[in-house]
Order: C-alpha cells, then structure tokens, then sequence
C-alpha cells in the first residue's frame, strides 16, 4: 500500500455492544504517535473495498495512523434481525468503545474520520459526542441523507468536511447537500451517475477512474 512500509500492524482489544469484539486493525506509523484517522464501514462495503482500502493509503502516506474498524453488521444476525432502534443503540455502543480505545493510546490526537454509509451514522455520534471532535476533518462517503438525524450533525460539525456522493444513490438530494455546504465548511464532490458504491454505469474503467479522482481530492482534503 505504501511503498516503504513505514507502519506496523497493531489490533485493538475493543469490546462493544453485549461485550462482544469489535474486529479492527491499526496502521501504526513506525515514527511514533501523531495524527490517527479511524475509517467506519458500511454495512456490506468493507474495509478491504475499494474507497476504504485507497482511502487506507492516502492516509497512510499523509503521515497519519489508522484505525480500520471491521464492524461485520452484514455477518451478524442479530443486528440484521433488530430493529431500528435498536440497531443505532449497537453502533452507538461500538462507536463508543472505539473512542474508549483510542482515547486510551497515548499521543494520538484523532485528525481525520472517514465513514462510508452506515458508518456515517458512528461518524455522525463522534460529532455529536465528542468536542474534540470538532476540530478533526471528516469524509462523509456516501452518506445516508435520508435519516435526519446524520443531516443535523454534518450541518453542525464546525471542522472541514469533504462529502462524496453519487448523484444515482438513493440518498442524493440537492437541496440537502446544498443546506449542508452553505451551513459550514463543507467541500461537496457529487459523481454524476455515481451510484451508492460510487461506480458509474459506463463501466469498470470509467469506475477506477473516478475512484482515483475521489483518492486525489481527499489527499489534497488532508494535507490542506
């Protein structure tokens, strides 16, 4: 990922929801504690994907630490059978667990947050959550604009944002997206046709192309 390997490979002992593990891996650079990001999921959008993985390494080679948290809601029955409510109940906990671990490392500052769809739901309990987190950079990948409650805190984070949203996913709204930019420091990057995984229906190449347009607009986010 990052040619001269400049990290080494630590995992989380992170108790969650019903004190269950919470998988994860953490990039730790090999110079010592600094900037950590913690990249969130999606439901069935790994963090071995794609957007995650290169997001991994954009990270990575701006000098940071990560923390990539393999939530696996898509694996666990009981999740996929909860309700609503009790659903955001077990994120929320996780989420929680998370900033518990992270808060224990000792020099690490969080600096940027990456969430991709469901992830953007932790994403958003950081926000509401945690003041520290105001000063941090997040990346709302495909965000899930329909629930009103994710809305209020993207529009409330006071910190820079960069959204990233096809204009086929269902979440896709013009009029939200505009209320989130003009309300605060939000940078929008709208992929036209882009659908919810932020492929395009011209194909597999057109797709990589875009996602490198994504990767180079998010390194140019984090090193601003």
């Amino acid at each position: 990922m990052v040619e001269n390997m400049s990290f080494e490979l630590e995992i989380l002992d992170i108790k969650g929801y019903n004190d269950s593990d919470i998988w994860n891996s953490l990039l730790k650079q090999k110079k010592g504690p600094g900037p950590l990001s913690i990249i969130f999921p999606g439901l069935r959008y790994s963090v071995d994907m794609p957007l995650l993985y290169y997001s991994t390494g954009v990270l990575l080679e701006a000098g940071h630490s990560v923390l990539s948290v393999d939530t696996r809601y898509s694996h666990k029955k009981e999740f996929m059978a909860a309700s609503s409510e009790e659903r955001s109940k077990w994120m929320f906990e996780d989420a929680k667990a998370v900033f518990n671990a992270v808060n224990k490392l000792q020099g690490y500052e969080i600096s940027v947050l990456v969430g991709k769809s469901l992830g953007t739901i932790q994403t958003s309990f950081f926000v509401q959550t945690y003041d520290s987190i105001q000063n941090s950079k997040i990346v709302w990948l495909t965000p899930l604009l329909k629930q009103n409650w994710v809305v209020e805190q993207m529009t409330a984070h006071r910190g820079k944002s960069l959204i990233v949203i096809g204009t086929a996913d269902p979440h896709y709204n013009d009029d939200t997206l505009g209320k989130i930019v003009d309300a605060g420091r939000s940078k929008l990057i709208a992929i036209p046709n882009g659908n919810h995984s932020l492929d395009v229906p011209s194909g597999l190449i057109d797709s990589m192309k875009k996602n490198i347009d994504i990767m180079s607009e998010m390194k140019d986010f984090v090193n601003e």
